[in-house]
């Protein structure tokens, strides 16, 4: 599905603000993960204006409702807000 397809879907959709378009590792730069600090993952967005937003979050906001890249979601639920 394509950036243009997943945007007709979230317009579609109650209940939704944004869409993963990819999911990535985070960038820990030149300093490693704590040991205590929880795994972080880069996402890009798209919301349902049309606009892209980028940001690290916890992992577990991603893994633990199982989502993907093409799957919609709530900001709120990542953590960030709307």
């Amino acid at each position: 599905m394509n950036e243009r397809e997943l945007l007709e879907r979230l317009r579609r959709s109650e209940g939704y603000d944004a869409a993963l378009l990819r999911i990535a590792e985070a960038d820990y730069g030149c300093e490693e993960r704590g040991e205590r600090a929880p795994e972080r993952v880069w996402v890009l967005l798209v919301r349902r204006d049309g606009s892209r937003l980028s940001a690290e979050v916890p992992a577990a906001a991603v893994d633990g409702p199982g989502w993907t890249e093409g799957s919609l979601c709530r900001l709120a639920d990542l953590g960030l807000r709307p």
